[in-house]
């Protein structure tokens, strides 16, 4: 009996000082990181049977006990991932956002420096300290570009950096974790069961730290391992073995490193499915917001240089030379191939070219683009969004090359090379824009502030029309890049040229190089059509506008000489014009599609009019109609006076003919001058739009809208009147006599819009293939109010103009427009809008970082509440132990007491 008690007493103090160890070494550890608060599991012994009834034994630790929690562990990790990745990106987004706000180092003063220096220039453009002043700001502006692209760049290796060492700190966590579930599968199998928790405390440590570094998912074994995943199921840890990643260069992008994980020497790259923790924060900072902000800001010094360049050249210098590059070429070889990244794992040869050509500014996005040769053809191809892999287009180049690709504002052009199945290529159309950003203007002579056109309007003009200053377009073909025919000799415009009205809704322009003599141009640009009181453009501004003449068989021949009618005729000749379809096609320059219009059937003898206003039913065309006639040896056989010429013109709008008789003069050699004359001052031919000239010797007649023009001579036979024509069709002088009449159609001249094209049935009017010559001048002017017949502009080279500030005008516009990307912005807007963009996304950052915290904070404090060391609580604890030990070995001293007063008793 004393001996149970004994053991009783002995097992509790056994017990109670176990205890007392485990809250010891829970005290101890109070400020040891990772340390799990332990607790000893108290048990009875088992009761033995006696007569009284089942009495105890005592008291036993059955387990040192860990207390902790799984789900709150879980919360912990994923709340540490999201806490690192939001730190990392807010902590990287601060420093662009300091780059870009500080004025000392943002775009936006140095740009609005350049514009005020710009203004300056253009109210004094012959100014030499205005002039040099602009260049100064010009160049500020560039070193205030490449300052932020320099510091961008450091940045773009600071991360990159930072990756390979967060993957190396990954792979050494990773080995780590591997270990201690050795070690702890080890000590378990050792201590039949029992838990290491200090080996279980450590790799719960490491795997907190791991999750400081990527977000991981922990699946617990049943031998008491952990398997460690990361981004989509890659097994980073599997029980006592690890896997290794690795940060290497992209094979698409070398600058940019990439994730990838493997085994034995094979790896996947993951670096898309990699997110949380540090390495995640960095990655998403790479992708979502420095190369971003790198694209944004190389597409504004792209547009600002694409513009200014464009604008800058069409001004002339100090020197009457046209501006040339006022920054770098944006669309030099260089640039456009370095745009362009082929992938290292493309087959040899190395040989493929390609390039991407800026074509539209306000088009062009801030991504980049990744194309893959995918097959099945050689020549198929897919274009994706290089960050997120979303497909953006297909298409097959045809097997010829070059080829190009027209995408989001520019062209990517297949120079040559071996192009096969599983090629990839890198297109990054505005990372690079700022290193290309430099100054290629630096003499203030060679700024082209001023317009190259000059026009004028002669003093003696009598109606009220005035005429713009004029402005260059293009001073060279967009086809050949070579210079425009009235540009290509310097410092002239060739020729010179004349706008002569022949009444107040016609007009004809003329090569004025002989001011006294001025002649047709070639091609012509006879009987245009004039409309009082709005602008009237004189000249296309479409580069890729041509102009085709009729030019067929039945155009403008004298038709056979009949018989005069005895009185006004009711009807005109025909004309003998052949019937004829026009075809008409338009191609989309920007597609490629083809748009078939309706045909355009012309009746036998039709006027030229009336196939004109026929085609100008079709978008994109603009067709005139003249006709010409000229009679010279003028012949009075019979009595002076006699001999009279009849001019018969179709009525208008079902109206009959309208006939006019005028007598030849006397002496016969004035009859010419004194014919035009009358013919001009008869109201009846002012409105049929017929227009009479003569030089002395010789009349010319002309119907402004292509009428046929009908002509006969009066008189007795017998008195031998005639007089010779000829005209565009029948160059060769026709003999018309007394008695007798002929009549003559009209000419064309159509202007097609860029893509229009039209081709003859056969080959009376115009003919299958008819010939193309530019209708593109390189430069337009306008003319409006209502001018007199005979008025005259001129339009000439602004030779020595070092006044003129037009073009400076034109620069300083720019400033407003909207030339940057999708949304048109101006360069303002939009380097406001990406500051913008920057500093919400700081803000959101940082919040986000406060809030990642707090949550970290609070998930660990309830975690530290089932597992932290309460030093109060650990106290009671060692006091309540301290008590139960002592009662224990006051149980022990009673049952030696005991045992020593029976031993008296037995001596």
């Amino acid at each position: 009996m004393s001996g149970s008690l004994l053991n009783i007493g002995l097992s509790g103090v056994l017990a109670h000082q176990t205890a007392l160890r485990v809250t010891g070494n829970n005290v101890a550890n109070a400020n040891t990181e990772g340390y799990t608060r332990q607790r000893a599991e108290f048990d009875q012994l088992g009761g033995q049977f006696t007569g009284a009834g089942y009495l105890g034994n005592g008291a036993q630790i059955t387990d040192i006990k860990r207390l902790t929690d799984a789900y709150l562990q879980t919360q912990v990790r994923s709340d540490t991932s999201v806490s690192a990745e939001v730190g990392i990106v807010a902590q990287n987004l601060e420093q662009i956002n300091n780059l870009l706000a500080d004025p000392s180092t943002g775009i936006s003063p140095a740009l609005s420096d350049f514009f005020g220096a710009l203004q300056a220039a253009a109210e004094d453009p012959s100014s030499v300290p205005a002039r040099q002043e602009l260049l100064s700001q010009s160049s500020r502006l560039v070193d205030r570009f490449r300052l932020i692209d320099d510091r961008l760049t450091a940045q773009a290796s600071s991360v990159e950096a930072s990756i390979r060492s967060q993957v190396a700190d990954v792979n050494g966590l990773a080995a780590a974790i591997a270990e201690a579930n050795k070690a702890i599968v080890t000590a378990q199998g050792a201590a039949n069961g029992s838990q290491p928790n200090d080996l279980l405390d450590k790799r719960d440590l490491l795997i907190k730290d791991l999750a400081t570094k990527v977000s991981i998912n922990v699946i617990p074994q049943d031998d008491g391992q952990l398997n460690v995943f990361i981004g989509k199921g890659q097994a980073l840890v599997m029980g006592s073995s690890s896997s290794s990643i690795v940060a290497r260069e992209n094979e698409n992008d070398p600058s940019s490193l990439e994730i990838a994980i493997g085994k034995n020497g094979r790896f996947v790259q993951i670096t898309r499915e990699i997110t949380g923790g540090e390495l995640g924060g960095l990655i998403r900072f790479r992708e979502d917001v420095l190369h971003p902000a790198q694209n944004n800001l190389g597409r504004l010094a792209i547009s600002i240089a694409d513009r200014v360049n464009e604008q800058h050249q069409l001004g002339m210098t100090l020197e009457n030379q046209f501006g040339g590059l006022y920054f770098n070429d944006v669309n030099s070889d260089e640039a456009m191939q370095s745009r362009v990244v082929a992938n290292a794992a493309n087959v040899e040869p190395d040989d493929r070219v390609v390039s991407v050509r800026i074509e539209d500014t306000t088009a062009l996005s801030t991504r980049d683009y990744a194309i893959e040769f995918t097959g099945p053809g050689r020549d198929d191809l897919v274009v994706k969004d290089a960050v997120s892999g979303a497909t953006i287009t297909r298409t097959t180049l045809g097997g010829l090359y070059p080829a190009k690709l027209e995408l989001d504002g520019m062209v990517i052009r297949f120079e040559s090379g071996s192009f096969q199945q599983g090629d990839r290529f890198l297109i990054q159309p505005s990372r690079g824009g700022i290193r290309g950003l430099g100054m290629v203007v630096d003499r203030v002579e060679d700024l082209a502030l001023a317009a190259p056109i000059r026009t004028e309007s002669q003093k003696s003009n009598i109606g009220t029309a005035v005429i713009s200053q004029g402005s260059l377009v293009d001073s060279r073909s967009l086809n050949t890049s070579e210079l425009l025919p009235g540009f290509a000799s310097p410092s002239e415009l060739t020729p010179p040229l004349v706008v002569r009205f022949l009444n107040e809704t016609t007009y004809e322009v003329l090569d004025n190089s002989d001011p006294a003599n001025p002649q047709p141009l070639n091609p012509p640009m006879s009987n245009q059509r004039y409309v009082p009181g709005v602008q009237n453009q004189l000249f296309s501004a479409d580069p890729f506008a041509v102009q085709v003449s009729s030019d067929g068989t039945s155009i403008s021949v004298i038709q056979p000489v009949q018989a005069l009618s005895g009185t006004m005729p009711s009807a005109l000749l025909p004309n003998g014009y052949g019937a004829q379809t026009i075809a008409i096609e338009g191609r989309n320059p920007q597609t490629g599609a083809i748009t078939t219009y309706p045909a355009i059937n012309v009746p036998p003898n039709s006027t030229a009019g009336s196939i004109a206003a026929a085609l100008n039913g079709t978008p994109g065309i603009k067709a005139s109609a003249y006709t010409d006639l000229q009679l010279s040896n003028f012949s009075d056989g019979g009595t002076p006076g006699t001999a009279a010429l009849r001019v018969t013109i179709a009525g208008t709008n079902g109206q009959p003919p309208y006939s006019f008789e005028a007598t030849f003069a006397d002496p016969v050699a004035d009859s010419p001058a004194a014919i035009a004359d009358a013919i001009n001052a008869d109201e009846g031919m002012k409105l049929l739009g017929i227009v009479a000239r003569s030089d002395g010797s010789s009349l010319s007649l002309r119907s402004t809208d292509g009428r046929n023009i009908q002509v006969g001579l009066t008189g007795a036979p017998a008195d031998g009147d005639s007089l010779q024509l000829t005209s565009a069709g029948s160059p060769a002088p026709q003999t018309l006599n007394n008695n007798e009449e002929v009549v003559v159609g009209g000419q064309l001249d159509v202007v097609l819009e860029d893509g229009l094209r039209l081709r003859g049935s056969n080959s009376t009017i115009f003919t299958p293939t008819p010939a193309t010559e530019t209708a593109f001048r390189g430069f337009t002017t306008s003319i409006s109010g209502t001018p007199g017949k005979g008025d005259v502009f001129t339009i000439a080279y602004n030779k020595d103009g070092f006044g003129d500030n037009r073009n400076a005008l034109a620069m300083l516009g720019l400033e407003a427009g909207g030339f940057v990307g999708p949304g048109k912005d101006s360069f303002n807007e939009a380097y406001a809008s990406f500051v913008s963009s920057i500093g919400a996304q700081t803000n959101e950052a940082r919040s986000d970082a406060e809030a990642a915290s707090s949550l970290l904070t609070q998930s660990e404090g309830r975690l530290d509440a089932v597992s932290g060391v309460n030093l109060d609580e650990e106290a009671a604890k060692l006091i309540q132990f301290q008590q139960a030990y002592n009662a224990n070995a006051q149980i022990v001293s009673v049952a030696r007491e005991l045992f020593d007063t029976l031993l008296g008793a037995v001596r």
